[in-house]
């Protein structure tokens, strides 16, 4: 069917737990195949306020994500007009997993069209080196054959505060 999420705000969350586990963060996900979706003019964190949405689980013994939005779900999906800021993983796992990171859009399906977003202020820290494809920040990944429109996109201050830090940071992934 048709799916519409449009101007919502998510912020001001932590996500917390003192053991191993992960504290996962998926600000708006999409998991359904087929149909159209549009998302757009949805603010996920916070313009102003640092650590908005803060996932502060140590998370030694599994990856820990955060993605601002996640779309898995085939269809034409349109995501456009949202801001992402201020989200921070707190994770200090190094396992090179794909899922160990944070994202402000992350699409793996669908013919996208990805427009017009203002994604700054993601922040990791965990050591994370890679020799490999596996980015510890990233503003837009994209995996997966299906086609992608990416245009007009705002991306800025990306970081990994770990002293030790050798991988990637990058602001657009495609592979």
């Amino acid at each position: 069917g048709t799916i519409s999420c449009r101007n919502n705000t998510i912020g001001s969350m932590t996500l917390a737990n003192a053991n191993t586990n992960a504290s996962n963060f998926y600000g708006i996900n999409k998991s359904n195949t087929g149909g159209t979706t549009t998302i757009s003019n949805n603010t996920i964190g916070s313009t102003s306020t640092a650590n908005s949405i803060l996932a502060s689980s140590p998370s030694t013994g599994n990856p820990q994500a955060m993605r601002g939005i996640y779309n898995a779900g085939n269809g034409a999906i349109t995501i456009s007009g949202d801001t992402i800021a201020n989200l921070t993983n707190a994770t200090t796992n190094a396992t090179t997993s794909t899922l160990g990171k944070i994202n402000g859009i992350f699409s793996s399906s669908g013919a996208n069209t990805i427009s017009d977003n203002i994604i700054h202020d993601l922040t990791i820290a965990n050591a994370n080196n890679q020799a490999d494809l596996n980015v510890s920040v990233c503003g837009i990944a994209l995996s997966g054959p299906t086609l992608r429109n990416v245009t007009g996109n705002t991306i800025y201050n990306l970081s990994n505060t770990n002293a030790t830090f050798t991988g990637y940071i990058s602001g657009l992934f495609f592979t």
